[in-house]
């Protein structure tokens, strides 16, 4: 009887989730500020951020509602997006062509974020939006910052970034070759690839990036104009 009692208890118990956890958050302005604050804020306690927060208390501290496990993500149709090499070919890319930057950030150039289950599903909702023309994917937060235009890559261990083929050449990266020298590089498993386009009296250079030890990039690829 009692082996039966603490089986029951067992599994009342494993049906019952713990309420989300208050994270406290020195200055929270809005929604928007709260995107940008409260997930690292969650991560700092091993838990993830459940998207919302509130203020409590007599003084308004505002908290991040943080939990345990991971919040269910938006189920999405399964969508096919052609992915390149960069630095392979791209001005003979189609239109609608994706050039992939692994472990790479585009800083900047932001148009808006959202929730994305994949690289690809980033891609597709780059696609659909006119304005778009670049994009990194952040594998950890699961989430899509959409982008004008792509600066110049940064190294980062969990995201991912294209670059869209709008019109026979992806926007940000290489402009026609008849403004003066370009070169590309291809990225590695470790480093991010880059490409420059120069002007009619600059030289074009482009240095191969070196892979480090572990997951480390020790040298990233370099393209300047000299």
């Amino acid at each position: 009887m009692r082996r039966v009692l603490l089986v029951a208890l067992w599994m009342l118990a494993s049906l019952v989730r713990a309420a989300p956890t208050d994270v406290n958050a020195d200055i929270i302005w809005d929604d928007n500020d709260a995107k940008g604050k409260c997930p690292a804020l969650c991560e700092a306690k091993h838990l993830y951020w459940m998207g919302t927060w509130r203020k409590v208390g007599w003084m308004d501290q505002p908290v991040c509602a943080c939990d345990s496990e991971r919040p269910p993500q938006p189920a999405v149709p399964p969508v096919s997006v052609s992915i390149s090499i960069p630095g392979a070919g791209m001005n003979a890319l189609p239109p609608g062509a994706v050039t992939r930057y692994d472990r790479a950030d585009f800083p900047g150039n932001d148009l808006r974020d959202q929730p994305a289950a994949s690289f690809e599903q980033c891609a597709a909702v780059c696609l659909g939006s006119v304005d778009c023309n670049a994009f990194t994917f952040n594998d950890r937060l699961r989430n899509c910052y959409l982008k004008r235009g792509a600066g110049a890559p940064a190294y980062a261990g969990d995201a991912s970034s294209g670059i869209v083929n709008r019109q026979g050449a992806p926007v940000g990266a290489a402009p026609p070759v008849a403004a003066g020298a370009s070169c590309s590089v291809g990225g590695t498993a470790k480093c991010p690839g880059c490409s420059v386009a120069c002007g009619p009296n600059q030289r074009a250079v482009c240095d191969h990036a070196v892979e480090g030890v572990g997951s480390t990039c020790a040298k990233n690829t370099s393209c300047r104009c000299e």
